[in-house]
Formats: structure tokens, sequence, C-alpha cells
């Protein structure tokens, strides 16, 4: 902890040029991956810049890499760990930058809840965990024949689950019922599961006669916009288009006039034409980052949101991290038990087989 201390008082000058000369003399035995919701003083390191499952997808890829440093939080270093080769080290900057949503779903209080719902003889139960979850979680569902979704495909891998049985959806509840209302259901056919109550608060027949189970879990970043923000950017800039990730409210994504994950927004803006202006509801640093990289046209939060663990990685935990690796003894190394290891990543693979079969 000392060292890192000490990181922290180096002159931003000093900061950035060690930085520079320990990417350097790694070469390509080290890749940085960096989530969209970084700041721009990370995002300037990074190789890659990706959401949840590009920064898996481009650890995947890094066969030369020997080093793979996740600029994101936990839960994303973990994913990439369970996608990356045996001889691979996947390392964090902070492995204090959690993320509050994917800790809804603990793993005995979701054991727990299985248990439960087997003994209710609810119907066949297919487990969908959103990416956005801990790696073993993602490795329970393998376990019991479930699968993996992101934001820009949930309502894909929800209707390929509704054709299997009946969805368990966790652990993010905005994102699982703006799912299941655009694959049609109706709202008493989807239920909220609360852990740590009996039947999750519900009857038997409530969950008998459901057809989805949503996990009672949200991302604090994206539950904090209402509809009461889309009305007033309505009133303000009748023109701006409002566009919301799938992590908010039901209520706040169906007064948008759509919602799409970083990603796709990434894409929206990018294709729209000069001059069009957009509300956009997600972390604020992606929203920052596409007006300063799109001048011709305006993009501007629907209300400002930041997620406070992504802002745990910073530059001095980076430095910390790369001249950690030039000495040969690196810190902050995720650790993966073999079992999770090879279950981790299956719900994902699945999940790229189904989209693949579309």
């Amino acid at each position: 902890m000392q060292l890192v201390k000490e990181y922290a008082h180096l002159k931003e000058e000093d900061l950035l040029g060690r930085i520079h000369r320990a990417k350097e003399e790694l070469g390509d035995s080290l890749i940085i991956l960096g989530h969209h919701y970084q700041r721009n003083e990370v995002i300037q390191f990074a190789d890659f810049c990706g959401d949840s499952l590009d920064l898996a997808r481009r650890a995947a890829e890094q066969k030369k890499a020997r080093h793979i440093v996740v600029c994101g939080v936990r839960f994303m270093a973990e994913t990439a760990a369970v996608v990356c080769g045996e001889e691979q080290v996947v390392l964090t900057p902070n492995l204090k930058a959690g993320c509050p949503l994917a800790d809804f779903a603990q793993l005995d209080d979701v054991k727990q809840a299985w248990e439960e719902l087997q003994e209710a003889d609810v119907g066949s139960l297919v487990p969908v965990a959103y990416v956005n979850s801990a790696v073993v979680i993602k490795a329970f569902c393998a376990q019991n024949g479930g699968i993996s979704c992101t934001s820009a495909n949930a309502k894909v891998i929800v209707g390929w689950g509704l054709k299997q049985g009946k969805v368990f959806f966790m652990p993010d509840e905005n994102l699982g019922i703006n799912a299941a209302r655009e694959c049609g259901l109706s709202q008493d056919k989807v239920v909220l599961w609360e852990p740590g109550k009996t039947l999750g608060g519900n009857e038997i027949e409530e969950l008998r006669r459901a057809e989805m189970i949503v996990w009672r879990g949200h991302c604090y970043v994206h539950s904090s916009f209402a509809f009461a923000d889309v009305e007033r950017v309505r009133v303000k800039d009748p023109k701006a288009k409002v566009i919301v990730h799938p992590e908010c409210p039901p209520a706040v994504v169906e007064a948008a006039d759509g919602s799409a994950s970083t990603s796709q927004i990434l894409r929206i803006v990018e294709e729209a034409p000069p001059g069009t202006s957009f509300a956009v509801g997600t972390e604020v640093n992606v929203v920052e980052r596409l007006n300063s990289e799109y001048p011709d046209k305006e993009v501007f939060p629907l209300k400002r949101s930041v997620c406070e663990d992504m802002a745990k990685i910073d530059p001095p935990g980076l430095l910390h991290i790369l001249e950690s690796l030039v000495a040969g003894t690196p810190v902050n190394v995720v650790h993966l038990s073999p079992e999770v290891r090879k279950w981790g990543a299956l719900p994902i693979s699945r999940m790229l087989y189904v989209k693949a079969r579309r």
C-alpha cells in the first residue's frame, strides 16, 4: 500500500513518462484493455477500448501477450481471466474496484434460491447470468445448463431461454424486465426475486405462473435516471434524441427514443448525420468523450451519473502494475480456481453460439 501512495505523489509528467517507459519495456508481452467508463487519463494508455464483452473478446484474442491488464472493475478482469490461456496473467490496477450490481447476486444466495425453486416445483428453469456478474455466478449458470447475456443481446438470449423453459435472470432487474417486455411478456408473467426472503417474497402459484423470474439488483449509475429527466430534455431540447442504457428503469426506457448498450450507443452517435443532438443516459465519461470526438454533433448527458468504482482505476495504480511486471514481481493478479476457470467461460461460449445461429 505504501508503494501505491508513493506513486500517487508523483508529478503528472513523471507519472505519465514512467507509464510510457514501462509499456515500451514490456512490449508485445503486454496488452492494456480499457472499459469505456474509464476517464481519459486512463483510456489514453489502453491498447483496446470496449464494453464488458468487447474486453473479454479482446483478451481471448491476445495469444502472444503474456500479461493482460484490465482497466475496469473486478468482474471484467475475472471474465478476461476465464477466457484467456492458462499461461497468461490477468491483472487489474485496483482489486477494490468492484461492482455493486454484480454484488447483488452472491453465490450462496443464488444456490439457496435455486434449491427453493426446485423444491417448489415451479417448472424447468434456465439460469441467465448478465455478463455484469461475478465469474462464480457465470460458472453456476454453466453447471445448471444456463447461459450469459450482455445488454446488447439480452432480448435474444431471454427469447432463447423462454423456448427452453422458465428464465431465471440475474442480477439486474431493470435489464431483465426491459428484455422481458421486448420479448412480449406481460407484466403478470414476470416476478421479482428478493434474496433473503422465502421464495424470494413470492407465493408458489406466482412462481409457477411466471415465465421469468428476475433477481432484485440494479446498477446505481443507470438506476439514477428517472422519467422526469427525459421530460426535462423534451422541454429544453425537443429535437434531441434520448438514448438510454437498458439498465435504466423501465419507465425511462419506455419514455426514451431508444435503448442501447454502450457499444451500440457509440455506433448510433457515429452514424448519425451532422447536427444531430443526443441526450444520453449512461455513465458520464462515455457521454463526454462522445461529445469531444464528434464536434459536428451535440452529445450531452441526460443527467450526470458517475461510476465511482471505475474511478478507482487511476494512472498511479496502472503504473504500480506495470512496474511490478517490469520487476518480475506482478501484483494484483486475478486468481481463479481450476473449477471456476473450467466453468466460467462456458455460458459466454453458449451465448456466442446462440447469436451465431440467429
